[in-house]
């Protein structure tokens, strides 16, 4: 019981004492009244605190359930996150793979234009002026370009660019046939770099074939 409930009691019994002196009214009848405040204050101190206590459970309950509705989003959210990021993970090693393959293949069309820059028969390789499949490697960097991503496309395309002049100019122009050679060997190592930088991966091995 709060100690403003005993003034209160106090005040009461004092009061009761004296009407009970000055007047006719039986004395019993006034501590009745008293035990009857008494105890009215004391059930409401209890039920306050008993409402208190319950509300505060409630609110703990609440608050768990707030908070076990957090941790599933948050789980749920983090499991997203963990998907994109496979995701994202499998299509750049697959970028990588293509952007590998591609420029394997041009080296390969590459190492054919030499064969045929030194006397020999290649076949297959030309129909006219085209060079057949160097056709077919454009066509695959076209592709993938968004694969690949637009600094690998852009160095591709100029690598398949420089056969096609390399294949054009005439085998006994030595100053012109050293110049383009020397361009495709910058852009071979430009290629090294940007696939490094690109997908993070180790450099390829130098292939210097032109």
């Amino acid at each position: 019981m709060k100690s403003e409930d005993i003034e209160n009691i106090r005040t009461i019994v004092e009061a009761a004492v004296a009407n009970g002196q000055s007047q006719d009214t039986p004395i019993e009848a006034y501590f009745f009244a008293v035990l009857v405040a008494a105890a009215a204050s004391a059930l409401g101190a209890f039920f306050g605190a008993y409402m208190k206590r319950k509300g505060e459970n409630l609110a703990t309950k609440e608050d768990f359930t707030n908070l076990l509705e957090q941790t599933k989003e948050t789980t749920t959210v983090t499991e997203r996150i963990k998907e994109h990021i496979a995701a994202q993970s499998k299509l750049k090693a697959k970028g990588q793979d293509v952007a590998r393959q591609i420029y394997a293949n041009l080296l390969d069309v590459s190492t054919d234009l030499n064969r045929l820059k030194s006397g020999l028969e290649v076949s297959g390789l030309m129909n006219g002026h085209d060079i057949v499949p160097l056709t077919e490697v454009f066509k695959q960097i076209e592709a993938n370009k968004n694969l690949v991503g637009s600094e690998l496309y852009s160095i591709l395309r100029d690598l398949g660019n420089n056969l096609i002049e390399f294949a054009n100019v005439a085998h006994d122009d030595k100053q012109t046939l050293a110049t383009v050679t020397e361009k495709y060997l910058e852009l071979q190592q430009k290629f090294n770099r940007q696939l490094i930088k690109s997908f993070e991966s180790d450099g390829l091995a130098n292939e210097d074939n032109s």
